[in-house]
């Protein structure tokens, strides 16, 4: 009896202590989805600039044209494939790749969806330079400088 006795005296002080932990993981379940509701709030604001920001790209005429005439000798798969390798890159759908001029700057694009120096980036340059390299074999960075094209890589592609 006296065991019994001993117990529940205790029991109180254990389910006050139940009570605690279950309030305190309660309060970081809250905490956490809190986070995560500022995380995606801040990722859907991105995401509305970075639409915003390349509208014009998208609103242009197809730019199949002006690769043909930089790179007459250049094969149309061979076109769409860098085309594809840009899109790819930058994580805009295969079929956005013939809104890319062989005029257009690459930093411009880049600095069209960051804006901001200290906006994170999903390492769109990076993949880039990575995947020319890896398909053509060519190692980019000699050539490369703040205002280079779309077209100034290709070429440097090619006659690697």
């Amino acid at each position: 009896m006296w065991v019994c006795e001993r117990l529940n005296s205790r029991s109180p002080i254990l389910l006050r202590m139940t009570n605690v932990l279950g309030l305190m993981v309660v309060i970081a379940l809250i905490a956490g989805f809190l986070l995560s509701l500022r995380q995606a709030v801040r990722s859907a604001r991105y995401e509305f600039h970075r639409a915003g920001a390349v509208r014009h790209y998208w609103a242009r005429a197809c730019q199949g044209r002006a690769w043909r005439r930089a790179f007459p000798q250049a094969h149309s798969d061979e076109i769409r494939n860098f085309l594809h390798i840009i899109t790819a890159s930058f994580g805009f759908r295969k079929r956005r790749g013939l809104y890319f001029s062989p005029d257009d700057e690459v930093l411009e694009l880049y600095r069209q969806i960051y804006p901001r120096s200290d906006w994170p980036d999903q390492l769109e340059l990076e993949t880039f330079v990575e995947l020319i390299e890896h398909e053509y074999k060519v190692d980019v960075h000699p050539i490369w400088r703040e205002d280079i094209t779309f077209g100034e890589v290709f070429r440097a592609a090619r006659a690697a």
